[in-house]
C-alpha cells in the first residue's frame, strides 16, 4: 500500500487539494494543537479536480497469472483506503513476458498514464525502461535488482544487498557467524554473494561455504558439495569400496597395482601391495565405525 500513497501524495504535490474543504490559515498559529475550521457556514470553494492517471503493468496471464491477480487486487485495495477520487488506476497486462511489458507500457502512456507501476520481473522492467525513458515517465518496479534502478525507476521493495545485509547481521546477532551461500550463477547470484562476504566480514563472520547454481539447473547437484554427507551416505560409499577391493584381488595376485586414496592429499595413487594387505585393507574397512561429517558451517544464507 506504500506505493499508493505515494502516489497520492504525488497528486497532491500538483496543487490541488486533496479535500475541498478550505482551512482559515489566520486563524491559528503555530503553537496551536488544533486547526480551526473558518465558520461553520462558510460555503466550501470549488476546486477542479485534475486526475492523476497511474498505469500498472502486471501478468494477469500466462504462468505467473495468480501473482498478477493478488497485485491487482492489492492495489484495488490501496485505492479504497487511500479514498481519492482524482487518482485512476489503469491495468495492463504483462503476460509475464519482456515483449509483453513493453507493448503493455506503450498502451498505458498512449492511454494517459503519467506513472507507471510494475512490471513484476526484473528483465521486464529493462524492457519497458527505453520505453518510459523516452515519454518522461516515471517507474516504480516491484523489482529490487539495482541495476535497473535510475534515470526514473524507482523500486518500492527493499533491495537485493539491504536483504542479504539484515539477514547476515541477524544470523550474526544469534551467534550464527560461520554462513554458507547459495546463490543464481548470473549477475543476481553475484549481487548476493559480494553483499554476504561484506556484511558478513563487518560482523566479524565468515563466510566457510558457497555453492552456485543455473535458474533452470539442478539445484541438488549443485549444493550437495558443500553438505555433509549423512550416515546412510556413508554406509553406501563403504559399500562400494570393499566392492572395488574386493574385484582387485586378481590384479593383485598378478602383481599390479591397485588405486588407493590418498589420505593427505585427497588424490587416488597406485600403490603396490600383496593380497594379504589387501585383504586386510577390506577387513579394516567392514569394521570402521562410521562418522557423519560435521556441519562446516553454522547457516545457510
Amino acid at each position: 500500500m506504500a506505493f499508493f500513497v505515494a502516489v497520492s501524495m504525488l497528486a497532491s504535490c500538483r496543487g490541488v487539494p486533496l479535500f475541498s474543504k478550505r482551512v482559515d490559515q489566520s486563524a491559528f498559529h503555530v503553537a496551536d494543537a488544533d486547526i480551526v475550521e473558518k465558520g461553520e457556514d462558510a460555503a466550501p470553494a470549488v476546486v477542479p479536480v485534475e486526475m492523476v492517471r497511474v498505469g500498472v503493468l502486471v501478468p494477469l496471464t500466462g504462468a505467473s497469472a495468480k501473482t498478477g491477480e493478488v497485485l491487482r487486487n492489492a492495489a484495488l485495495m490501496s485505492l479504497f483506503d487511500i479514498a481519492s477520487q482524482k487518482l485512476i488506476l489503469q491495468f495492463y497486462d504483462t503476460e509475464g513476458t519482456p515483449d509483453g511489458a513493453r507493448k503493455a507500457a506503450k498502451l498505458a502512456i498512449s492511454q494517459g498514464a503519467e506513472l507507471i507501476i510494475g512490471p513484476l520481473y526484473s528483465k521486464n522492467v529493462r524492457a519497458v525502461r527505453p520505453v518510459t525513458h523516452d515519454a518522461d515517465v516515471g517507474v516504480i518496479t516491484f523489482s529490487t535488482d539495482p541495476s535497473n534502478l535510475g534515470d526514473g525507476v524507482y523500486t518500492i521493495g527493499t533491495l537485493t544487498s539491504q536483504q542479504v545485509e539484515h539477514i547476515v547481521r541477524f544470523a550474526c546477532d544469534k551467534g550464527y557467524k560461520r554462513l554458507a551461500v547459495v546463490s543464481q550463477d548470473n549477475a543476481a547470484g553475484d549481487i548476493v554473494s559480494m553483499a554476504a562476504k561484506a556484511a558478513t566480514d563487518a560482523c566479524g563472520g565468515t563466510i566457510t561455504k558457497a555453492a552456485f547454481y543455473e535458474p533452470n539447473g539442478d539445484f541438488q547437484a549443485a549444493v550437495s558439495p558443500i553438505m555433509p554427507k549423512l550416515l546412510e551416505d556413508l554406509e553406501t560409499e563403504r559399500e562400494d569400496e570393499v566392492k572395488r577391493l574386493e574385484r582387485a584381488r586378481e590384479q593383485v595376485a598378478q602383481g599390479h597395482p591397485v588405486l588407493m586414496k590418498n589420505e593427505e592429499t585427497g588424490e587416488m595413487e597406485e600403490r603396490h601391495m600383496s593380497s594379504e594387505q589387501l585383504q586386510t585393507l577390506i577387513d579394516e574397512l567392514k569394521e570402521k565405525e562410521l562418522q557423519r561429517d560435521p556441519f562446516e558451517f553454522d547457516a545457510v544464507l
